[in-house]
Formats: structure tokens, C-alpha cells, sequence
């Protein structure tokens, strides 16, 4: 017996009759297809459930596809995030180790510096020691602090009083009269607020250069005669000024021993 192939292309969607009733694939098969062959309508029916499993098989593949695709790119967004997150707090833990070794290092700095500027305990033990009212002696001090933003200077002295120059007119700022040291009646020291301006010019001194011997009367060379040496030479830069205050002092110094310590500071704003 000889063998036939038939293909047959068939739609397998719903349709709609002339007269507007819906006409299933089934309805569609069977209207073509005599009663008697059963056989063959169960083939036909058999081949085409097997391509309607295959369709919404391969519908749940696709959707099983671009389902894991959508996972995996919420997989990475989720690693994008956390790796931003990471870098984030290193940024931040390299600021803080960064913040902290500036803060240590300028703590450590200013220790040092007051180590270096102030007498330890022992050393203050060694000459200020003995019961309140024995001290006879003391040192004499002016201190300032000055904030380069905004010029405010803050002095503080004892028994040595600070000098401004502005514009060739001189103002002294009266010190605490008592010295550092131990006595049985001591009150705080003051702290004065200074405004200062651009081109200001501020002397801290100790009392040996006003007290120096000499002249031809050898007498003390004094406050009045210092103050009017710097009036008179404030124009020049700081190295003249510092020139002119040793050269004078020398010269009416002559052949006299020196008094006493000399020590002046000269600051220009």
C-alpha cells in the first residue's frame, strides 16, 4: 500500500461565523471531517493538543527566561548598591583617621610648646617653695594672643604693662601690679581686649632696658625716654627699629655694667 503525506496548515484560534456566533478549532475540525473517522479526527485532535502544549510550553520558557533575566539584573543593582555603599563608609573611615591624626598631632604640638614655654612642677618647687608670705620675689610678665581673622588681641601682664603704636600715637595697657609668685594676698589677673588695626604695631618688654645705668649723670635711662625712642622710629621696618633700640641703649650704656636682662618684642600687624 502506498503512503500519502498531507500537510495542512490549521489556525488554531477562535473565529467568527457570518453571522456573528464564535467558532471554536474543534467546531472548525469537526465540520470538515466526516463522523465515520473517528481514527483520524482523534489523530488530527491528538497532534494538535501536542502543538498547543508546545506553544504554552515555550510561552513558559520565554516568560521563565526574562523572568531570571529581571532576577539577575535586580542581583546586580543590589551589588551595585552595596559596593557604592562600601566605598562610601572607606571614604568616611579614611576622613575620621585622617581628622583624628590632625587632631592628635596639633594636641600633641601645643603640649610640647607649653612644656617648652612653662616651668614644670619641680622646677616651680625648686624657687617658689617655702610658706604663703616668705616669697619676697617674683617674675614680672606681659602676655598676648592675638586672632590673625579678626585682630582681636587678648593681654594679659604683671607688673609689665603692653605698648600700641598706631599712626604715631602711643597707648599703654595698664598690667595687674603684682608679679608671679606665691604671696599670701593674690588676686586673678585681668585679661584686656584689644581691637587692633592693620599697621598697628604692639612692644612687650621687661624692665632692663628702662632701668639700664648710663648717661653722663649715670642715671636710669627710664619709661619716658623708651617710649619716645619708639614713637620716634616707628616708620621703619621691625630689623631698623630693633637696630636702633640696641645702638642707643649701648651708647648711653657707655662703660656701666648692665642693670639687668633686656629682652623687647616688637610685633607689626
Amino acid at each position: 500500500m502506498g503512503s500519502t503525506l498531507i500537510g495542512i496548515e490549521f489556525d488554531l484560534d477562535d473565529q467568527v461565523s457570518p453571522w456573528g456566533d464564535t467558532i471554536s478549532w474543534e467546531e472548525r475540525l469537526f465540520a470538515h471531517r466526516p463522523v465515520a473517522n473517528c481514527f483520524t479526527n482523534l489523530r488530527w485532535i491528538e497532534q494538535i493538543t501536542l502543538l498547543k502544549e508546545n506553544a504554552l510550553l515555550n510561552e513558559l520558557i520565554n516568560h521563565f527566561d526574562l523572568s531570571q533575566e529581571s532576577q539577575w539584573d535586580e542581583i546586580e543593582a543590589q551589588r551595585d548598591e552595596i559596593e557604592a555603599q562600601r566605598d562610601l563608609v572607606q571614604e568616611q573611615k579614611e576622613l575620621i583617621e585622617h581628622t583624628h591624626h590632625d587632631i592628635t598631632s596639633s594636641i600633641d604640638y601645643a603640649m610640647r610648646l607649653q612644656d617648652a614655654m612653662l616651668p614644670g612642677p619641680a622646677l616651680l618647687e625648686e624657687h617658689f617653695s617655702g610658706t604663703l608670705g616668705e616669697q619676697k620675689d617674683g617674675m614680672n610678665m606681659a602676655l598676648v594672643s592675638i586672632n590673625t581673622g579678626n585682630f582681636q588681641c587678648q593681654y594679659a601682664g604683671a607688673n609689665s604693662p603692653l605698648y600700641r603704636l598706631r599712626r604715631g600715637r602711643l597707648t599703654s595697657y595698664a598690667p595687674d601690679l603684682m608679679p608671679i609668685s606665691h604671696y599670701e594676698e593674690m588676686s586673678p589677673f585681668h585679661t584686656t581686649e584689644v581691637q587692633l588695626e592693620a599697621g598697628d604695631q604692639l612692644y612687650l618688654f621687661s624692665d632692663g632696658y628702662a632701668d639700664q645705668f648710663g648717661g653722663e649723670q649715670r642715671k636710669k635711662f627710664k619709661y619716658k625716654a623708651f617710649r619716645q625712642l619708639i614713637t620716634e622710629y616707628a616708620d621703619l621696618s621691625m630689623p631698623r627699629q630693633q637696630q636702633v633700640l640696641s645702638d642707643t641703649i649701648r651708647e648711653w650704656q657707655g662703660k656701666n655694667e648692665q642693670t639687668d636682662d633686656m629682652v623687647i618684642v616688637g610685633i607689626r600687624i
